[in-house]
């Protein structure tokens, strides 16, 4: 078995050289490079780095450079993001980097710096910038007028944050998520999970069955299931680039103030590393608390998380050559912690310590000092409403600084009797 290619950033500059040398000389008649070409290229490459990569190596590298490339055509090719070449700058505000890169993720790592080299890309890439541009300016239009038109800023935020949190090539599968719509998918899915329909990693047949019937049933949208599956995994791909994110100790997540500690450097190498957390730049992923239930046990979030690759950028005090992403592989997820036996949940992300002398207010063991109280029948309608009422925070708090059961009853009966009023109302 071959030692699998580790790409430093002096071998990435040699292999750049050569396939600019090679593209003068005439041997890159298309695409790719003719037999000639990759000859001459990994002879000479092999010679320069001492490195005995071979051919295969040398054409995996290639295809990850090519397809950076068109990420970046698709960028720069994209009206409404106002790509200036004179000056090397984008004039997007952040709301359409924001609705750029829900479609587009992996463009996330052009947000703060463009390519390295840009001028030898061009050189080589030369005839094929021609990318396919997905630009829904009827859609960026609309977003436009409505920041003219006076509406709330809390009313476009939202708008912003939940946009469909992936695209798909595929438009039978993608389907349209309104905010609304998207909150009312994570609400159900929580439901399921709750109530054990996710036994796993994902949810079992009657978990999808009352998804499925719940949602077109409230929304008259007949959503296939499909489409509500991509969108489960859209939604869990977002969550997973979150909890990397934020348990990243270089990036310094500080959970009381809801934002990093990191600098625009730290920023711009962790996004060249990881593309797709470019859509978390300027905003937190949208509705946490409940991403953190739905996914307890398969993806943490807060957890310390550091890919291989960074830790050698870390140990060898790398900083501004590039790292290619694509060469490696996907990052592993780490061990699945569990939903414990029961129906208790050990330990929730949504777990959030204070400081050391502070305590948690975690979903968990609000659940499991709910399941300990005999007064409260478990599945009835004050059972039911305590879980809603333990996504928000200061409710956790306030019913878990409340000592005794008799004091948590009456409190969650007084919050169930307010909610009953104001719906007859």
């Amino acid at each position: 078995m071959r030692p699998k290619a580790v790409w430093e950033p002096e071998y990435h500059r040699v292999f750049l050289d050569l396939c600019v040398e090679q593209t003068m000389l005439g041997n890159k008649p298309g695409t790719h490079f003719s037999k000639e070409g990759w000859r001459n290229i990994l002879s000479s490459f092999q010679e320069q780095t001492g490195a005995m990569y071979d051919r295969m190596q040398l054409k995996n590298h290639w295809d990850t450079m090519s397809r950076q490339w068109k990420i970046w055509c698709r960028l720069v090719q994209t009206g409404y993001m106002g790509w200036d070449p004179e000056t090397n700058t984008f004039g997007a505000s952040n709301e359409e980097w924001d609705y750029y890169l829900q479609e587009n993720p992996d463009a996330g790592q052009y947000m703060l710096s463009v390519p390295q080299d840009l001028e030898k890309l061009e050189i080589i890439f030369a005839g094929s910038n021609n990318v396919e541009v997905r630009d829904n300016d009827d859609e960026v239009l609309r977003v436009r007028k409505r920041r003219r038109s006076g509406h709330h800023e809390e009313e476009e935020a939202e708008e912003e944050d939940n946009r469909s949190m992936c695209s798909s090539s595929n438009p039978q599968t993608k389907g349209y998520w309104s905010p609304s719509t998207h909150e009312l998918f994570l609400d159900l899915l929580v439901q399921e999970t709750l109530k054990g329909n996710r036994p796993d990693t994902h949810f079992n047949k009657e978990g999808w069955k009352t998804i499925f019937e719940t949602i077109n049933e409230r929304t008259g949208l007949g959503y296939t299931r499909g489409q509500l599956k991509n969108h489960w995994d859209c939604t869990r791909k977002a969550w997973k680039i979150w909890c990397q994110l934020v348990g990243d100790e270089g990036m310094r997540w500080d959970p009381e103030t809801g934002s990093f500690g990191a600098t625009e450097e730290e920023w711009r190498n962790y996004i060249r590393e990881n593309p797709r957390a470019g859509q978390f730049r300027h905003k937190e992923v949208p509705h946490a608390d409940k991403l953190s239930i739905i996914f307890s046990g398969v993806i943490e979030p807060g957890e310390t998380y550091t890919p291989p690759s960074r830790k050698k950028l870390l140990l060898r005090d790398r900083s501004e050559s590039p790292r290619f992403r694509g060469d490696e592989g996907d990052y592993e997820e780490k061990p699945a912690k569990r939903l414990v036996s029961d129906g208790v949940l050990q330990e929730s992300p949504v777990c959030v310590e204070m400081e050391s002398a502070k305590r948690m207010y975690c979903i968990g063991e609000c659940i499991e000092s709910l399941n300990a109280m005999k007064e409260v029948e478990e599945g009835s309608d004050l059972y039911m409403f305590a879980l809603d009422q333990f996504l928000k925070r200061e409710y956790r708090e306030i019913f878990l600084e409340l000592k005794k059961p008799s004091l948590r009853i009456a409190w969650l009966q007084r919050l169930q009797s307010a909610a009953v009023s104001n719906t007859t109302t």
